[in-house]
Parts: structure tokens; C-alpha cells; sequence
């Protein structure tokens, strides 16, 4: 089987971004909920539990896995890295233009773990920017 050696950076990015996820996914998935009552989000009938349970949970526990098998180099990490970096991008994206349809005034208005996230998201992608960069330089030095 082949191994891949992440730096100590990027398996540090990769394993946090898993940590966060797979964190996200047990919370979706065990108490869908709670879980978005925090975000002033009501989720009342089974089809919205089991949306919750799916966007949530199941689908944040398969990328902190794949971060996972990143960090411990059982898959290329500028795979896993692309995945993350996607997943930060995409969140930025949707955020940004939230802002921009609803107003910076709604922003005030967002429950203060939503106010984070756009900070954990910012910084996940710079995080994850950075290394990705250092993937490349790590690949464009190695042989062959």
C-alpha cells in the first residue's frame, strides 16, 4: 500500500477540519434538532430530521473521515485538502451572498454561533490555502 506523509501543518489543518466535522456529523445526525435550535433554526417534521440527519450528519462524518485518512496519509493529501478546500470555499461562497441578498444589517441580526462560523470558515480556508500551497512545493520537489 502506498503512504503519503503529510507535513506536520497539513495534518494538523486536515485533522482539526476533521475533528470540527465529525463533530458536526454526531450532532446532525443524534439530535438534528438541538443541533440547529442553537442557528434559531426549527426543524419540526421527520422529512426535515432526516434532511438534517443526511446535510449534517452523514455527509460531515464521511469528509472527517476522508480528512482523517489525509492526515494519517492512507490517501493523497492534496485530495483530501482539495475536498476541504472546497467544502470552506463553497460555505464562503453561500455566506457572502447571504450577505449580500439579505444586507450586512441581517448579519447583527444571526445568532452568535453563526456569527462564528463565518469566522471558523474564513480561517479554515486560509488554513487550508496554505496548506495546499505547501503540497504543491512538496510535490513539485519530490522525484518523478
Amino acid at each position: 500500500m502506498i503512504r503519503f506523509e503529510p507535513t506536520p501543518f497539513q495534518r494538523i489543518v486536515l485533522t482539526l477540519s476533521a475533528a470540527i466535522a465529525v463533530w458536526i456529523g454526531v450532532k446532525g445526525m443524534t439530535e438534528p434538532q438541538q443541533f440547529l435550535a442553537a442557528m434559531e433554526i426549527e426543524v419540526g417534521t421527520p422529512g426535515a430530521r432526516n434532511e438534517i440527519r443526511g446535510q449534517y450528519g452523514g455527509y460531515f462524518i464521511a469528509l472527517g473521515l476522508l480528512w482523517l485518512a489525509g492526515a494519517a496519509g492512507l490517501i493523497r493529501t492534496s485530495t483530501a485538502l482539495v475536498s476541504l478546500l472546497v467544502l470552506y470555499g463553497g460555505v464562503l461562497s453561500g455566506r457572502a451572498a447571504s450577505l449580500a441578498i439579505d444586507g450586512a444589517e441581517a448579519f447583527a441580526a444571526y445568532p452568535g454561533i453563526l456569527q462564528r462560523a463565518h469566522a471558523l470558515d474564513a480561517v479554515g480556508f486560509l488554513l487550508t490555502s496554505a496548506a495546499l500551497a505547501a503540497a504543491d512545493r512538496q510535490q513539485s520537489r519530490s522525484p518523478g
